[in-house]
């Protein structure tokens, strides 16, 4: 399977997301908000956020280890982005379902899981990494040493992200896709959508200040987002301001329902 067709199944699965959400609060709002109300959240965060300024989003393609367990001392960042280039190919073999997130979904997805209001185990988020919609595909691996690599990284990079939001937010640096045009926010929001839909109705006492947080979340990860994105036609400048935004946006929704002592 290439990528232009794990993508096709990415934007399938958004589409039929939205059918059975579409009623959602925050995102009718998403849909009649306009740019102001995007960077006012975001100046909120890169200004009023008590972990300082947002660092750029890292556009990496990396890998990760291989066992099956927490991991509960941080990785350094060059151990954990050569460990991401590993994972990232691993998600594009012939064996891995076509409904499976790639790397740039699966570090979004696994954010907002950790980020929940109610915890989220691992192994329940781990499903819907090979099917996003249903979470009843699952990979048949070539061989014994296939998976254990497999089900390793994935392991290891939620505990390296739960350890980024939980013990060093200054240095959470979401992963991005790389396009034609440079960085590409949209299949980690998609992800973050997902992440959310495990436990959607925990979200739902969210401030209005922390709904307008997620106004990129909604906006580049809907249908109806990307047909309000047409519409405002971004400059390339106010695309990055809100990719930039995104690390902030995640910390103070993290923070919101786990507070630091």
């Amino acid at each position: 399977m290439n990528t232009d067709e794990r993508r096709s199944n990415r934007y399938a699965w958004r589409r039929a997301s939205q059918q059975q959400g579409g009623e959602g609060a925050a995102k009718r709002r998403a849909l009649t908000t306009g740019i102001a109300l995007l960077a006012s959240a975001a100046c909120r965060l890169l200004h009023c956020n008590n972990h300082g300024a947002s660092s750029p989003g890292c556009v990496r393609y990396s890998m990760l280890s291989s066992t099956f367990r927490r991991t509960d001392v941080p990785q350094t960042a060059t151990d954990h982005n050569a460990k991401l280039a590993r994972l990232d190919a691993l998600l594009l073999q012939d064996w891995v379902p076509n409904a499976a997130m790639d790397l740039s979904m699966l570090d979004g997805f696994f954010t907002a899981a950790i980020s929940s209001p109610n915890d989220i185990a691992f192994d329940r988020a781990l499903p819907r990494v090979w099917d996003v919609e249903e979470g009843v595909v699952e990979p048949t691996f070539p061989s014994r040493e296939a998976a254990e690599e497999m089900l390793g990284l994935l392991r290891e990079h939620w505990d390296y992200v739960a350890a980024m939001l939980g013990q060093t937010p200054e240095q959470f640096d979401p992963v991005f896709s790389e396009g034609p045009e440079g960085v590409v926010i949209e299949d980690w929001c998609l992800g973050y959508m997902a992440g959310m839909q495990l436990d959607p109705k925990s979200w739902d006492g969210l401030s209005d200040e922390l709904r307008d947080v997620l106004e990129p979340v909604f906006l580049y990860g809907t249908e109806e987002g990307e047909d309000l994105l047409k519409e405002l036609a971004l400059t390339p400048e106010q695309c990055d301001d809100i990719a930039r935004a995104l690390p902030d946006m995640a910390l103070a929704l993290y923070d919101e329902f786990h507070p630091r002592p």
